[in-house]
């Protein structure tokens, strides 16, 4: 299937998360993924750069981030798109890997309680299974990212819809990213 740019760009969706600062102490503050996750945002839609309209990317940052909220916003951004639709999504802020799963860190996260305060990354599949979308792009900034493919393998193995599904991720599933 082929796209023109001016197509590509109506057909582009984004959800972009980007936590820096945490309600418990089980997390140190980072300095720069809220300010990364707008600047992804921004980079979308500036009319010259990928000049995706405004209306189809979305953030959600800080304060705002919390588990249900995001969840639920990922939930409806990929049950709404169609067949020529894309959807990105980034996130950028702690990651954590237990012997049973991979979690994106919300801003209440806390280590004892992950599973209600962090999105999983069978969560994670379970809300992009059944998306229309003919692409889903997950961009992961955080630590222990590259364990994402491990621990939800079925978002990118098993897709019964989307032609392609890839996971871009800062760090290997063992590694904090800069270390």
């Amino acid at each position: 299937m082929k796209l023109s740019a001016e197509k590509f760009c109506k057909h582009t969706w984004a959800l972009s998360i980007g936590v820096g600062t945490y309600a418990s102490e089980d997390f140190v503050p980072l300095s720069s993924p809220e300010r990364n996750a707008s600047r992804f945002a921004s980079a979308l839609i500036d009319p010259n750069g990928c000049a995706v309209p405004d209306g189809q990317v979305h953030t959600i940052l800080g304060g705002s981030a919390l588990k249900s909220p995001v969840l639920s916003a990922i939930r409806q951004m990929a049950m709404e798109l169609k067949d020529l639709d894309l959807l990105l999504l980034y996130f950028s802020g702690h990651g954590v890997v237990t012997a049973d799963d991979f979690y994106l860190c919300m801003v209440d996260a806390t280590l004892t309680a992950l599973a209600d305060s962090a999105i999983s990354g069978s969560e994670l599949e379970d809300a992009l299974r059944e998306s229309a979308a003919y692409g889903i792009l997950v961009i992961v900034d955080c630590c222990h990212s590259g364990s994402l493919a491990e621990h939800a393998p079925g978002l990118f193995l098993r897709s019964t819809t989307a032609e392609f599904r890839l996971i871009i991720s800062s760090s290997g599933a063992t590694r904090v990213p800069g270390r």
